[in-house]
This record gives C-alpha cells, sequence and structure tokens, in this order.
C-alpha cells in the first residue's frame, strides 16, 4: 500500500509540474497588441512566423515582433492595456512587451528609424528606444521623430517625459519639444 500511495504521489506530482510548464510556455505566446488600422504597405516580422509579411487588420502582435511601413503608409497598434500607437510612414521598430498584471503591460518600443504616435493608457509603463535616446512614459501622449542620422526629436502633448541620452537626463512636460 506504502509503495502504491508513493506512485500515486509521484504521478500527481509531474502531472502538476506538467500543467506548470504548459502554462509558463502558454502565457509567453499570449499577444500583447492588435493591428487596428493599416494604410498602404505595412509589414510585420513575426515571432510566431518569422520573415517579413504584409501586416493584416486585426492581427496579433507577440513580445519581440517586428513591423515597417513603407512610403505613405500608416498604421496604429492598441496594445492590452488600451494604449494606442500611429506608425507614420518609412518608419522600423521592435515590440518588447510582457504583461505585468491581468490588462497592464510593460512596454519598450526600439524604434530605429520613422515616426510615432503615443497615447499611453493610466498605468501604463513604455520606454522608446532610439539610436540616440530613451523616452520613459508613464500615461502620457506624445510624438517621436527618428531622423536618417539618429537625431531624435520628441514632442510632449500631454503628460510628462523622462528624455535621456549621453549627455544626461531632463523631464520633458507637455507642450514642450526636446531634440537628442
Amino acid at each position: 500500500i506504502t509503495k502504491n500511495n508513493q506512485s500515486l504521489k509521484n504521478y500527481i506530482l509531474m502531472f502538476i509540474m506538467s500543467l506548470s510548464v504548459v502554462s509558463i510556455g502558454h502565457s509567453s505566446t499570449r499577444p500583447v497588441a492588435v493591428m487596428s488600422k493599416i494604410i498602404g504597405d505595412v509589414k510585420v516580422d513575426l515571432v510566431t512566423q518569422p520573415g517579413w509579411k504584409s501586416a493584416e487588420w486585426g492581427e496579433k502582435l507577440f513580445n519581440g515582433d517586428k513591423l515597417k511601413t513603407g512610403q505613405e503608409s500608416f498604421s496604429s497598434i492598441m496594445f492590452l492595456d488600451r494604449s494606442l500607437v500611429k506608425i507614420r510612414e518609412n518608419s522600423k521598430f521592435t515590440i518588447k512587451s510582457k504583461r505585468t498584471i491581468k490588462r497592464e503591460l510593460d512596454t519598450e518600443i526600439n524604434l530605429k528609424i520613422g515616426e510615432l504616435n503615443l497615447k499611453a493608457a493610466k498605468g501604463s509603463k513604455f520606454k522608446i528606444q532610439t539610436p540616440t535616446s530613451v523616452a520613459s512614459v508613464k500615461g502620457t501622449e506624445l510624438n517621436l521623430l527618428v531622423k536618417d542620422d539618429g537625431t531624435t526629436i520628441l514632442t510632449v502633448i500631454e503628460g510628462t517625459v523622462a528624455f535621456l541620452n549621453e549627455m544626461g537626463e531632463i523631464l520633458a512636460t507637455e507642450m514642450t519639444i526636446s531634440i537628442a
């Protein structure tokens, strides 16, 4: 009887461990955003399906996905926390986002070139990395432009943004423009 009880305990323990592994694997494949508008030439390189392809309305985006827009193109992305990112023409970036709690995200966008407008939901955490600077955002609306030479222009529309580069950090307030 003791041997059977031990076997049963081992079986139950293995079953619980396998459920944990399945749920951990499943959580890393949960979407963090969705394509909410596409105009013109918008392409995505998905971690779930590597290789550039045309983006589709309603397409789910995951941590590590890349997006680029062509000439005279536009796209918007709605994140799980209801933050909205509008991407202008000739832009390239990567999404790095993880869920912190049910409908909250900790998101980093690596903007290589181009322009985006972000309206971050209250309580959300966004960091936008460019070749020359970093903008840390909480519940703010801003516009960020990265030029061909890497120059970054931040326009804070509402709220405040911690904006930093190798020279230091400033706290940019609403209705101000900062250049790095």
